[in-house]
């Protein structure tokens, strides 16, 4: 459990966690279906109303767990690291750690996914053919999950960043334009632009039409707007790194502190006085390894007399390293795939500094303010 999200191990070797958030739309999914069941099927006891719509929301989740699967195999497969899938209230979301870097491999991955929903949609479709006439409770179950897939694929295909479709989108206009930039900028505002007219729709149907279900189709739209707001801020960061290399952004004073001294001696005589954000753990003129004062905030303060600093550190040959001249962007981008705080930059064995976000975004904006 981390981060606010319960992991639930890996499938397929990409990690797999749950929102908290996730329960509320489990159990307002399967209370919609339940009641879809029982004003259609009347006769039916409330106990098969709730079963066949549990297992039919149990079904959707699966479905949206498969779409952004595809998503991730396929990455994985063109060489783009994915850190892990998290199911949310939202549905779910595959967490790719950097951008493809031809249009062709972004429009396949893109599309991957509602492909494999309208093929989870056909599936369905076959198994309510199948079951029709044998048991009404699969075939009903069946076919809601049908509709439910091809809704799915036709939202996500809405051309809209950080959706499928504005990735299509995206990688449409950036292979005709050839310009990476523009396109995602355009992409962005399209997602902007799509969930500001679910917005108003949804608050349209509740206020005027007094359908409940225009809560949701304005939440939705507030989500999408967060999100597209949000890679329309990264896509501005990502440009303003275009052009920079790893030893234009990197940090080059270290602090070094010496094996052996504890977690209390750290903070009494490091971090309160210099305030770095990571601290090297050196004996000579060799790095050890690396240690954060927020990794040595998770030691109980109550061990810190005893606790060392190499027993809380990074190794050293754990720690990711990039030659000086390896784009800014890239090293920004193996910070974020790794999960980890800090790059070092390395010449010929020599260690020239370091890469952090807060030290980058430092000294872009120095160098910005001296162009």
């Amino acid at each position: 459990m981390f981060g606010g999200n319960i992991s639930l191990g890996r499938i397929l070797g990409i990690p797999l966690t749950i929102s908290y958030s996730w329960f509320i739309i489990l159990a307002l999914v399967t209370f919609l279906l339940a009641n879809r069941m029982g004003d259609r099927y009347p006769f039916w006891s409330t106990a098969e109303q709730w079963l066949v719509g549990a297992a039919a929301t149990i079904l959707f989740f699966v479905s949206v767990l498969i779409h952004e699967l595809s998503h991730s195999v396929l990455a994985i497969n063109r060489g783009i690291p994915v850190k892990g899938i998290t199911l949310f209230i939202f549905g779910g979301i595959s967490h790719i750690g950097r951008e493809a870097r031809t249009p062709l491999v972004e429009f396949i991955i893109a599309g991957v996914g509602p492909l494999s929903s309208f093929i989870l949609a056909a599936a369905f479709y076959g198994a309510y053919v199948l079951f029709e006439d044998a048991s009404v409770h699969l075939g009903e179950m069946a076919i809601t999950l049908a509709v439910i897939n091809v809704s799915l694929a036709l939202f996500n295909l809405l051309p809209g960043f950080p959706l499928d479709g504005g990735r299509v989108l995206r990688s449409i206009i950036w292979g005709i334009t050839g310009d990476y930039w523009r396109s995602t900028f355009l992409a962005a505002r399209g997602g902007q632009v799509v969930a500001g007219l679910m917005i108003v729709g949804g608050l349209a149907m509740l206020l005027l039409l007094r359908e409940f279900q225009g809560i949701w189709l304005a939440a939705i739209g507030w989500f999408l707007a967060m999100a597209a707001g949000g890679s329309l801020s990264q896509f501005k960061l990502r440009k303003r790194l275009d052009g920079y290399r790893a030893e234009d952004l990197m940090a080059t004073s270290m602090e070094a502190v010496p094996l052996g001294i504890s977690l209390e001696t750290l903070a009494a005589e490091y971090v309160l006085q210099s305030r770095q954000d990571v601290y090297f753990v050196m004996r000579n003129e060799q790095v050890l390894g690396m240690i954060t004062f927020r990794a040595a905030s998770r030691v109980p303060r109550n061990q810190w007399s005893m606790t060392t600093v190499d027993e809380t550190m990074m190794q050293a040959e754990n720690i990711p390293v990039i030659p000086p001249e390896v784009a800014a962007l890239q090293a920004m981008e193996l910070i974020e795939s790794r999960r980890f705080p800090v790059v070092l930059v390395m010449k010929d064995g020599q260690l020239l500094g370091y890469v952090t976000q807060k030290a980058a975004m430092h000294n872009l904006d120095v160098l910005e303010s001296m162009n």
